[in-house]
């Protein structure tokens, strides 16, 4: 069941309000309680447009936590002014996000450095589409501060992956997923789109398009069969300083 969310909640006067968390509730963008916040967690609400949500975000820039989870984001063409500066962002996570959208809405934020990124992205087609998305993220290869040490992959279905990337050189024996953890400053899963053909090695093209080769450091999990001649034939090429893999 789906609650309806007013727009004169707390009569439209909240100036103390730091964090909102909202699932399965209906509601505008427009409201009152977007605005200053820290930390928004938003879970499973009805269609809402990717313009109204960068709208919203410009009203938080002193946001530091922002997840989004299995929403209906509407991804229209949103006409670009400005992006969103959101100076003191830690970590944003999308989940269960068509890769168009998150684009779309990383084209219009400003992102710090440093930010940790989580995402769970659907529908991809192919290497063009993770260029897409680092280019409207407007993040280059370890362009300043931390870089990116330690890739760890898991094939997670037939058609799904995971990679994640850690300033750290250890790498844990114990097969986990948690981008929480201090040192991963991006992981992301995604899954094919039906009609698209399954290559694994596409874990490595997102690896040049991140960290341009300087990986030390790979953990790959999978409980499926693998080409492994041609897929570690493609890893040697595309990380020439690794130094240990498991």
């Amino acid at each position: 069941m789906r609650h309806i969310l007013s727009d004169t909640i707390f009569q439209g006067r909240v100036p103390q309000l730091q964090s909102v968390e909202l699932s399965r509730h209906n509601f505008s963008w427009t409201s009152c309680i977007f605005s200053g916040l820290r930390t928004l967690h938003v879970r499973g609400t009805g269609i809402i447009y990717a313009v109204q949500l960068v709208s919203a975000l410009r009203r938080m820039p002193g946001l530091e936590q922002l997840t989004l989870e299995r929403l209906s984001i509407f991804s229209e063409e949103i006409k670009r002014f400005d992006k969103v500066p959101l100076a003191l962002l830690k970590s944003i996570a999308l989940d269960a996000t068509t890769i168009r959208t998150a684009a779309v809405l990383f084209a219009n934020i400003a992102l710090p450095f440093d930010v940790k990124i989580a995402l769970q992205l659907t529908e991809i087609e192919g290497p063009q589409s993770f260029s897409d998305l680092f280019s409207a993220m407007d993040k280059h290869p370890d362009e300043s501060g931390s870089v990116s040490r330690f890739l760890r992959a898991f094939r997670l279905a037939y058609r799904a992956f995971g990679v994640q990337f850690s300033t750290s050189t250890a790498i844990d024996p114990i097969p986990s997923w948690n981008p929480g953890e201090d040192d991963i400053r991006l992981s992301i899963q995604f899954a094919y789109a039906t009609s698209a053909e399954v290559e694994p090695t596409i874990i490595f093209d997102i690896c040049r398009m991140v960290t341009q080769d300087r990986i030390r450091s790979f953990f790959f999990g999978s409980d499926y069969r693998l080409p492994w001649r041609d897929f570690w034939r493609a890893g040697s090429a595309c990380l020439p300083e690794l130094e240990l893999s498991m």
